[in-house]
């Protein structure tokens, strides 16, 4: 009698299975994409349109304490000049056509051109993003995968439920808990700034900074990618493939590495 192997091709499931991981994960990227492009235009027509129904006047932000000091003919001068008299949507509409042509404007806080601002900034927010999206896939990656495959025990509940109330929690809400419990009641973290005042950015002054904007931006990016890691590495081990390897007495450490992990990620 010769022997038959029984054992279901995986192939062609894990094939599909990848491609429409695939197809659903570009699918969402070009919504987002296309969807950010209206969300900035309202968001910045709104701050314009906020901003000139503000108490505050920009003169006074302008000049500063020399506000006092100035006739009101030198001020009547620099309102008409900066176009602090001029309707919001006008104002709106010159700097949407200073951005498609690379003109952003003056920074009226820092008196500067505000391309010179940003770009003077950027190595900085990019390290803060860096640092932080790392350690969300890290860590997303890791209690996704463990919550997975302890399916409905208690740290699969502990961590799909802390990811069901973070997501729901706006970011700016997560950032002014962590600064009011962490910088202003327990004093262990600093507020804001790169270094403390007058201070060089050494490397401990730095990551002394960047402990709480990373932790917090981290936290809250993390609930989306571990929720998907967690529901792809639970549909993996319902597979065919899973259950023959179960069933051939492969140990569990092994049928993770090899089977469920390759299919989930």
């Amino acid at each position: 009698m010769t022997a038959v192997d029984v054992r279901p091709d995986a192939g062609p499931t894990r094939g599909h299975r990848d491609n429409s991981r695939r197809k659903a994960i570009l699918t969402m990227v070009g919504r987002r994409v296309l969807f950010i492009v209206p969300v900035i235009a309202v968001v910045s027509a709104g701050l314009f349109a906020a901003a000139a129904i503000s108490p505050f006047d920009p003169l006074v932000g302008y000049l500063g304490t020399r506000y006092m000091t100035t006739s009101d003919a030198d001020k009547a001068l620099i309102a008409d000049q900066m176009g602090f008299d001029n309707p919001w949507y006008s104002t709106y509409w010159n700097w949407l056509q200073g951005v498609f042509t690379g003109d952003l404007g003056i920074s009226r806080s820092f008196n500067q051109p505000v391309s010179q601002v940003i770009f003077e900034r950027l190595p900085w927010t990019l390290l803060l993003v860096g640092i932080s999206l790392l350690i969300a896939i890290l860590a997303s990656l890791t209690l996704g995968v463990l919550a997975g495959i302890r399916s409905g025990g208690f740290l699969d509940k502990t961590v799909s439920g802390l990811s069901v109330v973070v997501q729901g929690l706006p970011p700016f809400v997560l950032s002014l808990g962590a600064i009011a419990l962490f910088a202003l009641t327990l004093g262990w973290l600093p507020v804001a700034g790169l270094t403390d005042g007058g201070a060089d950015p050494t490397p401990g002054q730095v990551i002394r900074h960047l402990v709480l904007p990373v932790t917090v931006l981290a936290i809250s990016q993390m609930p989306w990618l571990l929720l998907a890691v967690r529901e792809s590495v639970v549909g993996s081990k319902s597979e065919g493939f899973v259950a023959g390897a179960v069933a051939r007495g492969i140990p569990t450490p092994t049928i993770t590495k090899r089977h469920i992990l390759p299919t989930s990620l």
